[in-house]
């Protein structure tokens, strides 16, 4: 009868941590699931600023975005765009405005050709941020990397690449130049747990129109928003 008692009082103690791991898992797997998706999301978006910094200097230069990230980088490194630089010729009185000073000859303006890329640069407009807050300039391999999602490669596949499109719409009689650059959440988080993606994107996409995925740039709309911001 003791020998009984012992062996259901093991049982149950075994069952209670049995149970407890199963609570303890169904906890911190939702949580590390969620995480690696944030962590995901913010490497993405930090990519897709910048692509939509290059798109906007893009459109300055020719007019139009452009649809193939390739072609957007090629583009700004051969691009000349104009630019007025400010002089001064001597030192400007403090109640003088600056159309004065140009005036008198004070300060003069020239037009000078520059690249996109070392416009951005001088503008501190092509930058990434550390962890730790410290900012460095993003390097021409960099920008040649940025079409790739940052996301570990699936064995026998291409690395992942963002998806890119560019085009016009109609708004108000005129022809508006969009573009959109996006990646799926299906294909960003292929390696995670199969069940928890498909619950993620069916969860989002019960909010009709929403894309479950992280894009900048609309083709329907002329906006340059991210919808991670």
């Amino acid at each position: 009868m003791k020998a009984g008692k012992i062996i259901l009082h093991t049982a149950l103690i075994a069952a209670i941590i049995v149970l407890g791991i199963l609570v303890y898992r169904s906890i911190v797997t939702p949580m590390r699931f969620e995480d690696e998706c944030n962590r995901r999301r913010d490497a993405v978006a930090e990519k897709l600023k910048v692509i939509r910094t290059l798109q906007e200097a893009h459109k300055m230069v020719y007019g139009k975005y452009a649809a193939n990230l390739d072609s957007l980088i090629i583009d700004l490194q051969q691009g000349k765009q104009p630019v007025v630089k400010k002089e001064v010729v001597k030192v400007v009185p403090e109640d003088m405005t600056e159309s004065e000073a140009l005036k008198q000859g004070y300060i003069r303006r020239d037009t000078v050709f520059m690249n996109p890329l070392e416009k951005l640069r001088d503008e501190k407009k092509l930058i990434k941020v550390s962890k730790q807050g410290d900012t460095t300039a993003i390097t021409d391999q960099e920008l040649m990397e940025l079409k790739y999602v940052p996301v570990k490669q699936q064995d026998g596949k291409e690395r992942l690449q963002f998806t890119s499109n560019a085009g016009q719409i109609e708004r108000g009689g005129f022809q508006v130049p969009v573009f959109e650059v996006k990646v799926d959440l299906k294909d960003l988080l292929w390696d995670l747990d199969n069940q928890s993606v498909i619950n993620k994107i069916a969860e989002i996409e019960r909010v009709p129109g929403k894309y479950a995925g992280w894009k900048v740039g609309d083709m329907e709309n002329p906006v340059t928003d991210g919808n991670f911001e």
